[in-house]
């Protein structure tokens, strides 16, 4: 199990889409960029913002955006990994191990001289 844990865990540190569609992850990479006006927020956090949003192929989605504010926080995310990443393949083992979660779709990350500037899964 922990052999085919950790296969599971590698892959998901080597992709940023999971099973979309050609437009879904067109649109999704345009949703990472700038969060939509329309999105219901679940929670409006002061670094994170999470909602809920309709996909134009009718699929409801779960967006979560990360705004690392301090650059010690951004120092660390570049070593150990940001919030989003972590998330992203912590979401992806627990499916493996069948703990109820949604299904990741996307992790995009955009980096400013070299650090996390803002991410989105």
């Amino acid at each position: 199990m922990t052999d085919e844990l950790n296969k599971v865990l590698a892959k998901a540190r080597r992709t940023n889409f999971g099973k979309v569609t050609e437009e879904e992850k067109e649109e999704l990479t345009g949703l990472s960029k700038k969060r939509p006006q329309d999105l219901e927020l679940i929670k409006d956090g002061s670094r994170s913002k999470v909602g809920s949003y309709q996909l134009k192929s009718g699929r409801e989605v779960i967006l979560k955006y990360y705004y690392p504010t301090h650059i010690i926080k951004k120092l660390r995310n570049r070593l150990t990994g940001s919030r989003c990443q972590r998330s992203w393949i912590a979401a992806n083992g627990f499916l493996h191990l069948g703990i109820p979660t949604p299904r990741p779709l996307a992790i995009a990350e955009f980096h400013q001289l070299g650090l996390f500037n803002s991410m989105s899964f």
